[in-house]
């Protein structure tokens, strides 16, 4: 099984092109549902868990308006619009499915990719004329 996958994701150019091919439309496709995200999420300062209520915000609208120097001086971080991204269910299942074939797909690919320059160094072949 793991010469079949070898040959097939690592030794077949073909295959192997379209393979690669079809990593660099995943990764295009996240960067641009990533920026669609971006684009359609509401302000930050709103931002709350789901079912939460937004709860008092005014001094995050008051930093907001602070120079860069006034707001070195006293950082006012809020983390809520860190950790709690609003988006569509459907969005989010679409990257998360992106996400999941994009890694399995890496871990794969460094797995076979390890194992076949592991066994070219130790068994190296050596074509004597």
């Amino acid at each position: 099984m793991k010469e079949r996958l070898q040959l097939y994701f690592i030794k077949n150019q073909r295959s192997s092109l379209r393979i690669r091919i079809a990593n660099l439309l995943f990764k295009l496709l996240t960067c641009a549902l990533y920026i669609l995200r971006v684009v359609t999420e509401g302000n930050p300062i709103d931002a709350t868990c789901y079912e939460c209520e937004v709860g008092n915000k005014t001094e995050y609208q008051k930093s907001s308006n602070l120079t860069e120097e006034e707001f070195q001086e006293n950082p006012i971080i809020n983390w809520e619009a860190i950790l709690w991204v609003n988006r569509p269910l459907e969005l989010w299942l679409v990257q998360v499915v992106l996400a999941c074939v994009s890694l399995a797909e890496a871990l794969l690919l460094a797995y076979l990719g390890y194992k076949v320059m592991f066994f070219s160094t130790l068994l190296p072949v050596s074509f004597a004329v």
